[in-house]
């Protein structure tokens, strides 16, 4: 006896038959952000999960892979779907999280262990919508497709997201894969229209520090059409048109490096940096510059101009421009400087 579950995803209609109650609502739990597919349609794939005595195995398209544990199960579902999808709708298929606010997306390419879900997570709570936490699919037009599987948690980012249980609905056990434990969570009603692509408004490569405060440095187009093609899953089949994407999304959107010290630091400051080219784009303020979180208080009477429209101010002291965002929800201070070229 088995059990199906249909889901739709990047116009891919997909289904999945699980072998038991309750691995069907696990995995109907783990896609529960996804549409189902109305009865008697045509699926484009089905996925069929055995259990084997070492395991699970996954059958698509002909192939089969032996040996999975669950967690296996459903990171295998997800890679496939989205190399299908890419394949299908010539996607460029990003190893990023995504969440959108205002209409602008964004993005934060890493490889595992960078801290882009944990930082994800803390974006939702300063009030942005979520997209996706490790796989973006980007539209030749450069714009960004919601891929809204739940949040996978290591034991550390769990730890650090306390504050957000209540938003956060966790699966209620913990999963084995690759020698590491993780949870997934639901980020509840946070969920951007699932048909809705949004503009790509700002690029964050995260990097984890041990040690240091969170600092940003601006990056030129170059070195970041570079790093963004090192995140690029299907850069194979996509050839020349991927790098050509990379190269026309880096010209048009800010991208920055980000040293993360703590993670909710990193957090405002991600926001303020949103703020902040929103508002340099308006004044033209210097494209080469570095944004650090600004503790001193400063010295010295600074000259101010507000921005009632946007909700903020702009400071100069000793050579160096601050916004001051709290106008706008945000607190702190970010100082945008020049930097060497």
């Amino acid at each position: 006896m088995s059990f199906q579950l249909t889901r739709l995803l990047c116009n891919t209609r997909v289904g999945i038959r699980a072998p038991s109650a309750p691995l069907f609502a696990e995995l109907s739990w783990l896609t529960a952000a996804l549409p189902s597919v109305p009865p008697d349609t045509p699926l484009d794939i089905v996925y069929h999960v055995e259990q084997t005595d070492r395991g699970y195995r996954l059958i698509r398209g002909g192939a089969a892979e032996e040996g999975l544990s669950r967690e296996e199960v459903f990171r295998a579902l997800v890679v496939d779907l989205a190399f299908r999808a890419a394949r299908k709708a010539r996607f460029v298929l990003l190893h990023a999280a995504a969440v959108v606010k205002d209409g602008r997306v964004v993005l934060l390419p890493g490889p595992s262990g960078s801290g882009k879900t944990t930082l994800a997570a803390f974006l939702l709570k300063r009030g942005y919508c979520y997209l996706s936490e490790d796989l973006t699919p980007l539209s030749l037009d450069l714009t960004a497709r919601p891929f809204p599987f739940p949040l996978r948690l290591r034991e550390g980012a769990l730890r650090l997201l306390a504050p957000l249980a209540p938003e956060l609905t966790l699966w209620p056990t913990s999963f084995w894969a690759w020698g590491e434990q993780v949870w997934y969570a639901l980020p509840g009603s946070w969920h951007h229209p699932l048909e809705a692509e949004a503009p790509v408004g700002l690029i964050v490569f995260p990097r984890l520090r041990s040690d240091g405060p969170t600092e940003a440095r601006k990056l030129k187009p170059g070195l970041a059409a570079l790093k963004l093609m090192t995140q690029t899953v299907n850069r194979d089949l996509l050839g020349d048109k991927g790098f050509g994407v990379a190269a026309d999304l880096v010209h048009d959107v800010p991208c920055y490096d980000l040293l993360v010290g703590e993670a909710a630091e990193a957090a405002e400051l991600i926001e303020s940096l949103n703020t902040c080219e929103r508002l340099s784009s308006r004044l033209a303020l210097p494209r080469d510059a570095s944004i650090s979180r600004d503790g001193s208080g400063g010295r010295g009477h600074p000259t101010v101009r507000s921005f009632p429209q946007l909700g903020t101010s702009l400071s100069c002291q000793e050579g160096q421009l601050a916004l001051d965002p709290r106008g706008a929800g945000t607190c702190g201070q970010t100082t945008l400087a020049r930097t060497e070229a």
